[in-house]
């Protein structure tokens, strides 16, 4: 195993061994939202955070079908919200409820059932039986070097995801990466670090990425409006593209991204913005 990979290992087992603590604050929320019906309303959007952020955490870390089941709460508690007349004592049951049966994972949830290890493993092997090793390390070297002029800015509000990114950067040799938990700590980062390239979840409360993406293509905040824009989502449909393109964004990558893929993607923007940039002046 590389050290990659053992890094990655890390922090996926990070997230299987505070997964119970995880589902725990969605109960105390619960419990707090019993308490004051008067807040239930309130309570609820705190969750909708919560399972909407343990639910894209899961899949990174490449367990899709717990993060399919979050998910679901994740919308039952949307419908709930979106309710003009909410029936907290009902809503508030079948939430517990959902959120309890979240709870039957947590024996089975180990890093040898992460798609994103074992794809990260197949990878690796493949790599190791290409001939053209000599050739492959040139490449990676002149990657490193065309990425090492970029100040890449990362936007997501979980702590594994925001670990699993900074670390796949790190490792790869590449020395300028900060982390955003939201987009109103990215908007500080752009007066401050002024990052020539980001990469932004989707989803994200109050404000989500396609918001940032379109506040910075509209020439509202210190850096150039064509910054380019990697959106990161769980979702990968059609009309998500459709979507993200729209938002002015450059690619739209799916969770859980390889380590090699997202270098591949972040270097692929990079040299295409470079050839642009080169034609433009002659």
């Amino acid at each position: 195993m590389s050290a990659q990979q053992d890094q990655m290992y890390e922090i996926v087992s990070r997230f299987c061994t505070n997964y119970e603590s995880e589902i725990q604050a969605l109960e105390k929320l619960m419990d707090d939202a019993e308490r004051d019906a008067a807040g239930a309303f309130s309570t609820l959007a705190d969750l909708h955070v919560e399972t909407h952020r343990l639910g894209g955490a899961a899949h990174c870390m490449g367990f899709r079908f717990l993060g399919g089941e979050i998910e679901d709460v994740d919308k039952l508690i949307q419908r709930y919200l979106d309710m003009p007349n909410l029936d907290d004592t009902n809503c508030l049951t079948d939430v517990r409820k959902r959120i309890e049966s979240l709870k039957a994972y947590r024996g089975d949830l180990h890093p040898s059932g992460s798609k994103l290890l074992n794809r990260a493993t197949a990878l690796e092997v493949l790599r190791e039986g290409e001939a053209d090793t000599e050739a492959m390390k040139v490449r990676d070297a002149s990657r490193i070097r065309l990425l090492n002029r970029e100040r890449i800015l990362f936007v997501d509000d979980d702590p594994y995801i925001r670990a699993l990114v900074a670390r796949t950067f790190e490792d790869s040799g590449i020395e300028q990466i900060e982390t955003a938990r939201n987009c109103e700590d990215a908007i500080k980062a752009l007066k401050e670090y002024q990052p020539t390239l980001i990469i932004t979840d989707w989803e994200m409360s109050p404000v989500n990425g396609l918001e940032l993406c379109q506040v910075i293509r509209n020439g509202r905040t210190p850096i150039p409006r064509d910054t380019p824009i990697l959106l990161f989502s769980a979702h990968k449909t059609r009309d998500d593209r459709r979507k993200a393109l729209k938002a002015g964004a450059n690619k739209l990558l799916g969770k859980p991204v390889l380590p090699e893929v997202l270098i591949d993607a972040v270097a692929e923007t990079v040299a295409k913005r470079f050839k642009l940039s080169r034609r433009a002046r002659n």
